[in-house]
């Protein structure tokens, strides 16, 4: 049984530092993966919170011997997806927004630092699909491994990296001003 899986057993019998262990663990990574899905960090916190609520009262479903970070993962992936279902987005908000995009992109490319071309980055992720989006945030901005990304989003490993390409063409065509 590895640490991790210890810490799991712990928590399951109710030590409270098995799950202040937990939480201190992976709170940033599922920050993380909620702020690049909403980018909103108020949004992404209280997806992170209501995710460790669902994880607190799920955990007794989790198998223990299985993966749990995947098992943690694929749970966060699905109140997100769950999250962005139920959220509708205005169209004209999103072309707007777009057109922000490519106004930046054309009259400052040269100029540019790090940050703003990483915030550009954002927000180009935020106009790609679900199906592209999450796979490309977990590999790229969260650094699984393709296998990972399989087990949590349940597709296989081909798929997954199909999709992150395709993400990646298609966040660099939003870039450009192509999309």
């Amino acid at each position: 049984m590895s640490d991790l899986e210890e810490i799991v057993a712990r928590c399951l019998q109710g030590e409270e530092y098995a799950w202040e262990y937990i939480v201190r663990t992976f709170s940033r990574r599922i920050y993380n993966m909620a702020y690049q899905i909403t980018m909103n960090p108020d949004e992404a916190e209280d997806l992170t919170q209501e995710i460790f609520i669902k994880l607190y009262n799920s955990l007794n479903k989790y198998t223990l011997g299985s993966n749990f970070k995947v098992w943690l993962f694929r749970l966060a992936k699905n109140h997100i997806i769950d999250w962005y279902r139920k959220k509708k987005y205005v169209n004209s908000k999103i072309e707007e927004m777009k057109r922000e995009i490519l106004i930046d992109y054309h009259s400052n490319s040269f100029k540019d630092t790090v940050e703003e071309l990483k915030e550009k980055v954002r927000k180009g992720i935020e106009y790609l699909d679900l199906q592209f989006k999450i796979p490309l945030i977990l590999r790229d901005l969260q650094g699984l491994s393709y296998e990972e990304i399989s087990k949590i989003l349940d597709i296989p490993v081909g798929t997954v990296k199909s999709r992150i390409n395709r993400g990646r063409i298609l966040l660099s065509q939003i870039l450009r001003g192509e999309k």
